[in-house]
């Protein structure tokens, strides 16, 4: 066994930030170039992006900040620990913390959503839980975590592991309980 690792998004919030930098980043460049073939002079765009110098250093720190922001798990060769942390950069770890495969468990949560056009869409939400506290929470199923444990794909895919947001299905609340442990 090699070393695995596995990284998601820190959180969706990150996400946003990134989406919404990058966006304004975009805007501003492709209005500079819109404005050279108005007939601004490069010197006149020059002097703009000189007034919004603050403003894009300010973007360009939270799409990098936000970018790099990750939840990492992984597994040592020949160790039964999985380490987990939160970065902002590889640098600036905020959060870190060692669990015993045994005590971990996870569980994938299904919502369906139905467009007027009649397309169904499906999204995933696992829950990492250590015990009966839950650690960690990513858009994505069990399988995404095979790497570090290759048991949990043959749990993800029986019908127990799994509870729905579908009214049709009831109110299944997910419990630690309901999941089967990783080394199974």
């Amino acid at each position: 066994m090699q070393d695995n690792k596995v990284a998601f998004p820190g959180n969706r919030i990150s996400g946003a930030f990134f989406t919404g930098s990058a966006l304004l980043l975009g805007v501003i460049f492709v209005l500079s170039i819109v404005v050279l073939f108005e007939g601004w002079s490069i010197h006149e765009v020059a002097l703009e992006w000189w007034r919004l110098r603050f403003a894009i250093i300010a973007l360009v720190t939270v799409a990098t900040l936000s970018f790099h922001h990750r939840a990492i798990f992984m597994r040592k060769a020949n160790e039964n620990k999985i380490h987990f942390w939160k970065q902002f950069t590889p640098f600036f770890i905020y959060t870190k913390r060692e669990f015993d495969v045994e005590d971990l468990s996870a569980n994938t949560r299904t919502s369906t959503s139905t467009s007027d056009n009649g397309s169904r869409t499906t999204s995933y939400t696992t829950h990492v839980y250590q015990g009966e506290k839950q650690i960690f929470v990513f858009a994505g199923t069990k399988d995404d975590l095979c790497d570090l444990v290759p048991g949990l794909i043959r749990n993800s895919k029986e019908k127990s592991t799994v509870a729905t947001d579908n009214p049709t299905d009831g109110d299944k609340s997910i419990k630690n309980s309901e999941s089967k442990k990783w080394w199974n």
